[in-house]
């Protein structure tokens, strides 16, 4: 089991404002220009609720996060500041600070074609990109769809740290990326969490030139 830390805890309880520029902190620290506006703006919201564990927020704090949507929109940025608030704030029942970690999925997918199922002996809490890994993915002639066996692993073995993905896939697109059973486990596992919009990177330019030239070829 895991929880927040009593001092921090004791906070929430009085100082939700702050403790909410604690997070922001935590955004701003992989992302200085990372804007909060009223596109994302009841997102990070709804985040911050989760990493202070309110069982009365939008999000099930016992449910890890699926956060989906366009490219550019932050997903990677706030996966990143939800496990460094974790790693500052979220205590065991032992009372050891949990060190959580992430991996590219591609990457976390090479590991299994050098290394077989061991990959899956220690799984991280941050799960980032998925979608755009080769699939299925070859060890020594065994081919795994890993993803889809990732998923199961956490729906057989799930732990009292809940996982966080990041994709662009739509939930239409992971439906073929890896199957009804999978998506049947990813919703008992995740709460779902969409970032709407187009990218933030300041592409929107070259972005609307390509959607032109498009719509001219269906001409």
């Amino acid at each position: 089991m895991v929880y927040l830390q009593p001092t921090m805890a004791s906070r929430c309880q009085t100082e939700v404002k702050s403790t909410k520029a604690l997070f922001l902190d935590c955004i701003k620290s992989y992302c200085k220009d990372f804007v909060v506006d009223d596109k994302n703006k009841q997102v990070v919201t709804d985040l911050f609720h989760w990493c202070i564990r309110d069982k009365k927020g939008a999000y099930n704090p016992e449910k890890g996060l699926w956060i989906y949507g366009n490219i550019g929109t932050g997903k990677s940025t706030l996966m990143k500041a939800i496990l460094l608030f974790v790693t500052k704030y979220w205590l065991r029942d032992s009372g050891e600070g949990v060190k959580p970690k992430w991996v590219n999925v591609p990457t976390f997918c090479g590991t299994y074609a050098t290394d077989g199922f061991s990959v899956f002996d220690s799984i991280p809490m941050g799960f980032d990109e998925l979608g755009t890994e080769i699939a299925p993915t070859n060890h020594v002639g065994n081919k795994l769809n890993v993803v889809a066996h990732l998923i199961n692993t956490i729906y057989d073995n799930r732990s009292d740290i809940p996982k966080i993905i990041t994709t662009n896939s739509s939930l239409s697109g992971i439906l073929s990326l890896y199957g009804p059973r999978t998506v049947d486990r990813v919703a008992q596992l995740f709460n779902l969490v969409e970032l709407k919009g187009m990218s933030r990177r300041g592409t929107e330019d070259i972005w609307k030139m390509i959607q032109k030239e498009q719509n001219k070829d269906k001409e």
